[in-house]
């Protein structure tokens, strides 16, 4: 089955997934920052500002800084019928089109260097079946009658936390780790990247001209991802070093190009990159060693399981990380991806 076609199969059954806000009433998110109510105006014929922390998709948008997706959708009153039988035919059509528009949009949501949500769901079918559950669990805006006399709604979903995409799809991309350890006394780990073309995904990596991992999402622990996604992005360095997941001192290195087909991927300076990710740690995470905390707090590595689970050891220490982009409109200069020395 073609993504389209299993998209647009998975709107069938959202009648009873979709929560209809009534008027008076609002609906407000937790850790992923979304936050919106029903008396909410719309924008004007524009459907979301354009840049790189916040993309438009021409029927919709996703806000990478905020976590959230949002889709509009259209309808018109058929001809020949008035009155209350011709609004609900037309906020019908409106909600259908807006929930066809957000799963495009879903399907086009970056996750690694390589894939978009839409590779993943045509190889795999329980990522297919997370999708297509999280798409039956989207908010519809109170619909608004237009000068035109066409109706228009708004769906929209969070990216990360318990009701998030990035909740249906990690526990699938990411293995149990055992995260932490000496950071050097930084708190968390900002990426400066406003002068390449970097794009935001779900589950970047950050490696050294050698494209070498030095940080993966696995760094940051799956408890974590769950409740707020892998990494955070921004579009200002200042913003960037007053939020709580980079501390009071973070490390901040300076991306110096991208790497993979969708460029998610930043590419730090080997010097960077072995702050990043100590050449020991690294040496110890290339084996993919097994690695447990016991009940008393003592490291122990260990080549088999214990009680059944595997942990790996992480390739970097930095659990808390946030990326900065160029902001919205801004061009980024055309520079070739550095290679390798």
């Amino acid at each position: 089955m073609r993504v389209r076609e299993w998209l647009l199969a998975g709107l069938v059954g959202m009648g009873l997934g979709i929560v209809l806000l009534g008027l008076g009433e609002g609906l407000v998110g937790g850790e992923g920052g979304w936050c919106y109510a029903a008396q909410e105006e719309f924008p004007g014929e524009v459907v979301g500002p354009i840049g790189t922390v916040v993309e438009n998709f021409g029927t919709g948008y996703i806000d990478w800084k905020r976590g959230d997706l949002q889709a509009y959708g259209y309808g018109a009153e058929p001809e020949g019928v008035r009155g209350p039988r011709a609004r609900v035919w037309a906020i019908r059509i409106a909600r259908v089109d807006a929930q066809r528009n957000l799963a495009e949009i879903v399907a086009g949501v970056r996750v690694t260097a390589r894939t978009y949500v839409r590779n993943l769901a045509e190889v795999e079918d329980v990522i297919r079946t997370e999708v297509n559950a999280f798409l039956q669990g989207v908010q519809i805006s109170p619909p608004q009658r237009l000068e035109d006399g066409t109706w228009r709604v708004k769906a929209f979903a969070p990216l990360h936390g318990p009701q998030g995409l990035s909740y249906r799809l990690y526990p699938h991309l990411l293995r149990p780790s055992q995260p932490g350890g000496d950071t050097g006394g930084y708190t968390g780990l900002v990426v400066d990247a406003r002068k390449v073309d970097l794009r935001a995904g779900l589950a970047p990596i950050i490696r050294d001209p050698e494209r070498t991992e030095v940080w993966n999402a696995e760094c940051a622990g799956l408890d974590y991802v769950l409740r707020a996604g892998a990494v955070e992005y921004t579009d200002s360095l200042e913003e960037a070093l007053t939020r709580s997941r980079a501390g009071k001192r973070p490390l901040v290195v300076k991306a110096q190009g991208v790497t993979g087909e969708t460029r998610t991927d930043p590419v730090v300076t080997a010097a960077d990159g072995l702050k990043i990710a100590p050449l020991e740690r690294r040496r110890r995470a290339q084996g993919r060693p097994l690695v447990f905390v016991s009940l008393t707090g003592t490291r122990t590595l260990l080549t088999g399981e214990v009680e059944g689970k595997k942990v790996i050891i992480p390739v970097s220490p930095f659990q808390r990380v946030v990326i900065v982009l160029k902001k919205n409109g801004e061009e980024a200069p055309k520079q070739e991806t550095p290679t390798r020395s």
